[in-house]
């Protein structure tokens, strides 16, 4: 239990940390380890050579004796060598036949060698050779309890040596884990931060970590989710300053003249059942976009495709607007050469496009410019043939980085929409646009240049 809420109490950080020093301690235990046994295994092949080379001195001072007939010196040699090295406890010299001809105890000499086993003792011999005859053999005989110490001795300067090295690759691990753990999180942090300070409402904030890894790129989607967000914030500002006013002027309106026509004055009588109706309209109007809308997010809007002209269709759409543009002196006209265009699609909400596009450029176009409808029939290699129909005013244009965001809802180009008198809009009629010509298989994009104009262009499949 008490593991669990640990585990759960302690930071990535301190989790972070505690995963690689345990990994540094598994691995820093290893090394000493295989390094202990590999020293040990040197320390005792050292020894070894050692007791060889001794051997070999006697049996190269052995061989000059024996050419010169001097035993003197070999004797002399082999109590130099008991003298100068405390682990060996006897240095004996023999002819071919085992008579002792050097010894360090004087007393032994010219006797027969004891050929009994002593385990006290680490013997070690070697011949002397002339030629291929063998004419003595040379033995020192080591102290095992001697050559036990000296060995323990070596053994603990190796373990001495061997614990610093791992005491220090402890410390400078345990610290490079703690570094690589805070450099790893305290990114992390700043994110967790700053999302905690970005939830109590500032869109402000900015998280900056200078790295080029993938939490540099985190933070860099941060900064950009925080934007967006702040888009949003901004849009639904907009949405619901626009929803206020779209449903509170028409009310308003409707509220007065009803007043006035509760006081029964027959001669604006008239007058005001029209303005009602207006205003009735234009909530009815901005209802049925919402419902729109909300059909084509939740993929139920029908299309009931049937054989229409769209030539016709224009033709009724232009005259709709035709008053609308005269009071605004707009030049409102469809292409001179657009002939009779037969297609299947749904034809009210075709129309509804078209009017859309129309209503939104009328908005933008000042007096003395000029609204285009266009359409012909376009046939393909690649593709199907299609339908390209185009809406060409001669208005204040559209910023090149707000055109891919047009189709959203409620987005409306800032620094534009303030530009217009009258009605604002929504900004839901092009996304409910878009909609219906994707729901016919078609495309719609746009294309405009400041202070030049604008010209939307969509498809329908034929």
């Amino acid at each position: 239990m008490f593991s669990v809420c640990l585990a759960v109490i302690m930071s990535i950080k301190s989790k972070f940390t505690i995963f690689i020093s345990l990994l540094i301690l598994i691995i820093i235990v290893g090394i000493t380890t295989i390094l202990y046994y590999a020293e040990r295994k040197l320390l005792d092949e050292q020894m070894e050579n050692h007791r060889k080379s001794l051997v070999a001195g006697l049996v190269q001072i052995g061989r000059e004796s024996l050419l010169v007939g001097d035993d003197l010196i070999l004797i002399n040699y082999a109590n130099l060598l008991k003298k100068t090295n405390p682990s060996i406890m006897d240095v004996i010299v023999t002819d071919k036949k085992g008579i002792i001809i050097a010894h360090t105890d004087s007393n032994l000499l010219k006797k027969q060698i004891n050929a009994e086993p002593d385990t006290d003792k680490v013997k070690v011999e070697s011949p002397v050779v002339f030629g291929t005859d063998e004419v003595a053999k040379c033995i020192i005989n080591f102290s095992k309890v001697e050559l036990e110490k000296i060995f323990e001795k070596g053994l603990k300067k190796t373990k001495q040596r061997v614990f610093t090295i791992g005491v220090a690759s402890l410390i400078i691990g345990f610290f490079g884990a703690w570094l690589f753990s805070y450099l790893m999180t305290a990114p992390i942090e700043l994110l967790s931060k700053g999302a905690k300070i970005v939830g109590s409402g500032n869109l402000e904030h900015k998280v900056r970590i200078n790295r080029r890894d993938e939490l540099g790129a985190l933070a860099d989607h941060f900064n950009m989710m925080t934007e967006k967000l702040k888009e949003l914030d901004e849009m639904k500002r907009d949405f619901v300053s626009s929803l206020t006013h779209e449903l509170r002027s028409p009310l308003g309106a409707i509220e007065t003249y009803i007043n006035l026509l509760l006081d029964k004055n027959p001669e604006y009588e008239k007058e005001n059942f029209f303005r009602i109706k207006k205003n009735v309209s234009r909530l009815r109007n901005f209802i049925n976009d919402l419902l729109d809308i909300a059909k084509i997010e939740k993929g139920k809007m029908e299309i009931s495709p049937v054989p229409f002209d769209l030539s016709d269709a224009v033709k009724d759409i232009v005259d709709l607007f035709k008053l609308q543009a005269g009071e605004k002196k707009i030049d409102l006209a469809y292409s001179s050469d657009l002939s009779i265009i037969n297609i299947k699609a749904d034809e009210d909400h075709i129309k509804q496009v078209i009017t859309n596009l129309v209503s939104n450029a009328l908005k933008f176009t000042p007096a003395g410019g000029k609204i285009c409808i266009n359409a012909k029939l376009v046939q393909s290699k690649k593709t199907a043939d299609y339908i390209l129909v185009s809406v060409s005013d001669t208005g204040i244009g559209i910023p090149k980085d707000s055109l891919d965001k047009l189709f959203q809802k409620f987005e409306q180009v800032k620094g534009v929409r303030e530009k217009i008198k009258g009605p604002k809009g929504t900004g839901l009629g092009l996304s409910i646009a878009k909609g219906i010509v994707e729901l016919h298989g078609g495309k719609i994009w746009i294309e405009s240049d400041i202070n030049k104009g604008t010209t939307f262009f969509f498809t329908i499949p034929v």
